[in-house]
């Protein structure tokens, strides 16, 4: 059946096929097309957005909860992410374990094609004033040219440790005290 305007009811909609089942939502110009959910707490979107974006739209505060944009580029404004987690985020990003078992985050890009290449975290207060650190890992042409280095960012001022374990720091040494 083909319905061109409303359909209401206070009884559930339900759509039974073999093999795959889809609900669709069609905007037939430049409009949001997607589902709307509403209890007496909130009101959910999840739509493709007028850009082509998927986006999770929170209605009830009027904001953007998680979206997805046309490149695959996934953001959380003014959010946080909790992985491992029963309850809320305590930072904007909070991975924990549970149980008798290891906890790793990677980040490791194995399409490196050229020497020199970093592996950074940054954190701190802002990069542009330099306040903050960096903890790197450099990568160059060999195994034995590898090193990990800790450094206010923007300068080479810090402690680096090579792939032997030899560490060097931008400071200088003197009777009782580094500085």
């Amino acid at each position: 059946a083909t319905f061109n305007s409303t359909i209401n009811t206070s009884g559930q909609i339900t759509q039974t096929v073999a093999g795959s089942n889809y609900f669709r939502s069609i905007a037939s110009s430049s409009g949001n097309a997607g589902l709307y959910m509403q209890n007496t707490a909130r009101n959910w979107f999840v739509l493709n957005n007028s850009a082509g974006g998927f986006e999770i739209y929170d209605g009830t505060a009027s904001a953007v909860r998680l979206g997805i944009n046309t490149s695959g580029d996934i953001s959380i404004p003014n959010g946080s992410l909790a992985i491992g987690m029963a309850s809320a985020a305590t930072s904007l990003l909070d991975v924990r374990g549970s149980g008798n078992v290891d906890v790793m985050s990677k980040i490791i890009n194995t399409g490196q094609t050229s020497n020199g290449r970093k592996t950074e975290f940054l954190f701190g207060k802002d990069n542009g004033a330099n306040l903050s650190g960096t903890l790197r890992y450099v990568y160059d042409s060999t195994q034995a040219n590898r090193k990990i280095e800790l450094v206010h960012f923007g300068t080479n001022n810090g402690l680096s440790i090579a792939d032997g374990g030899a560490a060097t720091f931008s400071g200088t040494i003197s009777s009782g005290a580094i500085t």
